[in-house]
């Protein structure tokens, strides 16, 4: 559903797990995705609510936010809610945040200066590849990351258990 998104121009910018909802579709489980409200068109050089994206403020959740979203410069693109995307990842595998603290000026802190703990650490029996492509998702440096969440799917196939035929 996000890279649905992407596709069409628009960057969640609040990928957390408050806002991934999952429903019954034809007796499958389907996550979707909702609350759009702080997301920006890829581009955009003005939003109907300015005063929630200007330059400097600080829109999302702290934890999910990718550091050029953090600095407040608004130069975001898919690579951001890739990063996003990393941190759900990160918890859900470890239980934990990929950067933590007390307080707000800490983990923002931490998401411009520190490197990820590795989940092996939290986690010993996860396979090393799966620890660098959550890793590459956390990457500060956006070109590091995937391209985009596609990319990172395809990169997280390889730990998918084989379906079997119904």
């Amino acid at each position: 559903g996000v890279h649905a998104a992407h596709m069409a121009g628009v960057i969640h910018r609040d990928l957390k797990p408050e806002n991934i909802i999952l429903s019954e579709s034809d007796g499958q489980i389907v996550p979707k995705v909702v609350d759009f409200g702080v997301s920006k068109m890829v581009g955009a050089s003005s939003v109907p609510n300015a005063s929630l994206t200007r330059t400097g403020a600080l829109v999302g959740t702290p934890h999910y936010m990718a550091l050029e979203q953090v600095d407040g410069t608004n130069d975001i693109d898919a690579r951001t809610d890739v990063y996003a995307f990393g941190v759900l990842l990160y918890r859900a595998l470890t239980g934990h945040y990929p950067f933590d603290g007390t307080s707000l000026g800490e983990v923002i802190l931490k998401i411009g200066t520190k490197d990820a703990v590795p989940m092996r650490m939290l986690r010993p029996d996860l396979p090393p590849a799966l620890d660098a492509v959550v890793l590459r998702a956390l990457s500060r440096d956006r070109n590091k990351r995937h391209s985009d969440l596609e990319d990172l799917a395809r990169s997280l196939v390889q730990f998918t258990a084989p379906r079997s035929a119904s």
